[in-house]
């Protein structure tokens, strides 16, 4: 697979989440995929706050239970 094909496999993936359940369960976070300790994917989803409207980033810290 090459990391074109895998990126978009990661966006399909990821889109689906809240398709079947609604847009409360829509995935929000930010993925990050390294080879060798080398990132060539890095994408955010959904939101960090969605009163605010602000998207994540890299340095967003999220509540993980």
């Amino acid at each position: 697979m090459t990391d074109d094909e895998l990126s978009a496999w990661i966006d399909a993936h990821v889109a689906g989440y809240g398709r079947v359940w609604g847009e409360a369960f829509a995935a929000t976070g930010y993925v990050v995929v390294a080879r060798h300790g080398v990132p060539f994917f890095q994408r955010s989803y959904g939101m960090a706050d969605r009163a605010l409207g602000i998207a994540p980033d890299a340095s967003t810290r999220f509540r993980i239970g």
